[in-house]
């Protein structure tokens, strides 16, 4: 799979790729199956000291069947939202700006009760620790049964495609309006889109 990048919409630096990875961990996962493709929607994490991102799926679900031998493409989806032609200085069109990213590797599967254990726990750290009373997985005949019911898998990072289309090539002061414009709307991903137009013009040095 290739995703179109024109090079004014590429990330400024790996690290902005690495940070829409964790602020936005749901995942869509596609794996060539034959003459189609098996898609499943999933959290992922990355593991930086590894350089890898790791997931599990259900044992049921076919999708981890291909993952050992054929390269699968994880998709992240940043903050995005449209972007009306009142708020640019010159005319336009309407548009959408968004931030993707696509790690493409071969999976390697994780099927050890002990690692598997360990996979949930971490992923459970990742999303509890700012809750009061973060459960905990507990090794319990029940746990067992739900460990037992899963697939785990790794995939290294060495294959990174990143687009950051946020009207970075406009330059700074025009993204400073837009952003404004962005920010007095009330879309749920806004605020953050409106950072991060920021953030790549800012690290683009434009």
């Amino acid at each position: 799979m290739t995703m179109y990048v024109p090079q004014r919409f590429a990330a400024a630096n790996p690290e902005a790729a690495l940070t829409v990875i964790e602020n936005h961990g749901f995942a869509t996962l596609v794996t060539p199956a034959g003459d189609e493709c098996r898609i499943t929607h999933l959290p992922l994490l990355l593991d930086r000291e590894t350089n890898q991102l790791l997931g599990h799926m259900a044992r049921a679900n076919r999708h981890h069947e291909y993952l050992e031998g054929n390269t699968s493409t994880a998709i992240f989806t940043g903050p995005h939202g449209y972007m009306s032609p009142n708020w640019y200085r010159s005319d336009t069109v309407p548009t959408w700006n968004y931030a993707v990213v696509h790690v493409e590797a071969v999976a390697a599967l994780i099927t050890d009760p002990a690692e598997l254990y360990a996979l949930v726990d971490r992923l459970g750290r990742q999303y509890e620790s700012s809750l009061p009373n973060p459960w905990r997985p507990a090794r319990t005949a029940y746990a067992d049964k739900q460990l037992a019911g899963i697939i785990g898998f790794s995939l290294s990072l060495n294959c990174i495609t990143a687009k950051f289309k946020l009207d970075q090539h406009l330059g700074a002061d025009a993204v400073e309006h837009l952003a404004a414009n962005l920010e007095s709307a009330s879309g749920k991903d806004h605020q953050a889109l409106a950072a991060l137009m920021r953030r790549q013009v800012h690290e683009k040095g434009q």
